[in-house]
Parts: structure tokens; sequence; C-alpha cells
């Protein structure tokens, strides 16, 4: 079984072959053949403290990975609190802006190229205990595949986003 595929956005030509000799330990590769190469940076990890008191300071471990087939320029991302796992920025018919921690430098990545950034922030001392997450949101001006990613990247569970208690 084969099948390929035209991409309108990129004009890409995908090939889809199924391999192994079992069913069901069979499984499909799927090869770009043409079209535009393009990066498509995601934030696979975040790893905050468990706990930290307001006011005080610590340190986010942000895994960023470029899972596009072409380079990625160097870019920024930032860090920030929600109350919910969503992480709201400024836009149109949106909730209030959740509040920044920090802004961090990510370096240029080659397709599949992971760097894991050890980002510091600090929580504002006038910050309410409680329970938040902590999300990380890149930020580039390179054409991406997907740039719905770069914020809340996973649709299920916590987004991609880490939880955090403040006291």
């Amino acid at each position: 079984m084969a099948g390929a595929s035209v991409d309108p956005s990129t004009s890409g030509v995908y090939l889809a072959q199924e391999y192994g000799s079992f069913s069901p330990p069979w499984r499909i590769h799927v090869a770009k053949m043409l079209g535009q190469v393009l990066p498509d940076v995601i934030a696979t990890q975040v790893q905050p403290p468990a706990t930290i008191a307001h006011g005080a300071s610590g340190n986010v471990t942000v895994t960023v990975v470029n899972q596009g087939d072409g380079p990625m320029s160097a870019s920024t991302g930032g860090l920030y609190l929600s109350t919910d796992n969503v992480i709201n920025l400024l836009a149109p018919d949106s909730p209030p802006e959740d509040p920044t921690l920090a802004i961090f430098s990510v370096p240029a990545l080659a397709p599949n190229q992971v760097a894991s950034l050890v980002v510091p922030f600090t929580i504002s001392a006038r910050q309410a205990p409680g329970s938040y997450f902590v999300g990380a949101a890149l930020y580039n001006s390179t054409n991406e595949y997907s740039e719905t990613n770069n914020v809340n990247p996973f649709l299920v569970g916590n987004h991609g986003n880490a939880p955090i208690t403040v006291n």
C-alpha cells in the first residue's frame, strides 16, 4: 500500500509507504519529495520548579525543537504565568494577557535539532499565592509550517504548559 499527496500551502509532494512484515507492527513512512523547506519550532517541554515563593527567583528549563525540514534562524521566546493551562497573549477578543515572567533567546536550529534552555525568572512579590501554569511562547520572523504551535503547542492535557505553585 502506498499513497501520495500534495500540500497546497507549500507545494510539497508527500509519499506514504507501508513497511514491516506483520500486522499490527507494520508502520507507515512519510517522505517529502518536492516543495518549499520551512522550519517549525515548538516548545516540547517546560520544566519549572514545583513550588516557588512570591518575590523569589528560579529557573525554568524550556526544550525547543525545530521539527521542520528547513533551518530556523535565532529568535526569542517568552515565559508566561497563567491561572489556567492556556497561555493567553494579547489578541482581539481574547482574555487578558497572561503576565510575562521572562524573555529568552533561542539559538538558530537546524532541522530536527533540539535546544534545552535554562531561563531565569522572578515571581512578582505582588503575585497571589496559588496554583498556576508556566508556558513558553516562541517568536520569530521566519515563515514556518505552523505558527499556531508556538504557544500552547499540544491540544490535550496541559497544552505543553507546566504547573507551578506560588507560596
